[in-house]
């Protein structure tokens, strides 16, 4: 009777570890798909490099060989350059904020103590 108890506990309990470890394993494998969802996402850069494109083929070859004209093409393209430089920074700021957020999170640290206990039960 005792023994019959002792290892209904046991199988329930090692029951409850495997659901737990598919539990933990799940949640790994959904944060990992959504941060990298998130690191995916769009942005608007394109529409920038298109519109300058489109700027730039819109001069006159002739008009390209003008030195003011090289300035003003210069310049434009360093503006760009410091538009995507903007937009990158922006998106790895908010990338390492999501990051911090989900390393921060106290999700696991509560499923590991539910394995904990479920241990410590089965060495009780």
């Amino acid at each position: 009777l005792v023994e019959d108890s002792y290892l209904k506990l046991c199988k329930h309990t090692f029951k409850k570890i495997r659901e737990e470890r598919e539990t933990i394993i799940r949640y790994f494998y959904s944060t990992k798909k959504n941060f990298l969802v998130f690191l995916q996402r769009p942005d608007n850069k394109q529409t920038f490099v298109t519109s300058w494109v489109k700027n730039y083929n819109g001069v006159a070859e002739d008009m390209r060989e003008d030195s003011e004209m090289k300035a003003e093409l210069h310049q434009t393209s360093e503006d760009l350059q410091e538009r995507l430089w903007d937009i990158s920074d922006k998106k790895k700021i908010e990338a390492e904020e999501e990051r911090q957020s989900i390393m921060t999170e106290q999700w696991l640290e509560d499923h590991i103590g539910l394995l904990t206990n479920h241990y410590i039960q089965l060495l009780q």
